[in-house]
């Protein structure tokens, strides 16, 4: 079944004989086309990308260490910084409007904060960004 992956790559070009050259993400030799944006930069210059490749990608790309996971809760686990950089999330704040504090991409929240909700911060139309399972 295929899967939205999460991917931390440099991206490379491909020229075409028919059409403009693309931008592509290539991992453990596979070449994952049309990956989305997700972060520029990691902080040390790697952009965080998504896409959703097919059972055989998915094998041949989940050992490698560019590979951050299946779904953000995957990504969670295996990388938090990367997780916080393409997320927001909701933290509980009396002093807030509606009693929640948003938490941008990239930022962390802070000792003692009560998380509410996290969001993605694209979506896919079709697929559920934490468990990257289609919807």
């Amino acid at each position: 079944m295929p899967k939205l992956v999460y991917v931390k790559s440099k991206p490379i070009t491909v020229e075409t004989i028919l059409g403009p050259p693309m931008a592509c993400v290539e991992v453990a030799g596979k070449r994952i086309d049309q990956p989305i944006c997700q972060a520029p930069d990691d902080g040390a210059g790697t952009p965080v990308w998504a896409a959703v490749v097919d059972d055989e990608t998915h094998t041949a790309i989940a050992a490698e260490p560019e590979f951050l996971g299946a779904g953000l809760n995957e990504v969670l686990a295996k990388d938090p910084e990367a997780y916080a950089l393409i997320t927001v999330q909701e933290v509980q704040d009396a002093g807030a409007p509606g009693g929640v504090r948003k938490i941008g991409m990239g930022e962390r929240p802070q000792l003692g904060d009560v998380i509410v909700a996290t969001r993605p911060a694209h979506t896919f139309g079709g697929w559920d960004p934490m468990t990257g399972d289609p919807a």
